[in-house]
C-alpha cells in the first residue's frame, strides 16, 4: 500500500524520504494502480501521472531553448 505512505502536502519536500518518492514516480509511472481497487486513488494517480508527463514535456523544451540559445 504505497499510496498510504505518502503524508500529506509536504511528501516532496526535501525533508522527507528519498526512498518514498522514488517508489512512487516509479508506481505511477508503471501505472500499477490500475487495478487498485478504489476508484478515487485511480484517479488521482492518473491525473498525477498525466503532471509528471507535462513537467518532462516542459523541461525538454526549455533544454532545447537552452541549447538553441547556445548555438
Amino acid at each position: 500500500m504505497l499510496y498510504q505512505s505518502v503524508d500529506g502536502n509536504g511528501f516532496f519536500t526535501t525533508n522527507s524520504q528519498f526512498n518514498k518518492q522514488i517508489r512512487l514516480v516509479r508506481y505511477i509511472n508503471s501505472q500499477s494502480y490500475i487495478n487498485h481497487h478504489n476508484p478515487d486513488v485511480i484517479l488521482l494517480c492518473e491525473r498525477l501521472r498525466k503532471q509528471f508527463i507535462l513537467t518532462e514535456i516542459l523541461c525538454g523544451i526549455v533544454v532545447l531553448c537552452l541549447i538553441a540559445s547556445v548555438f
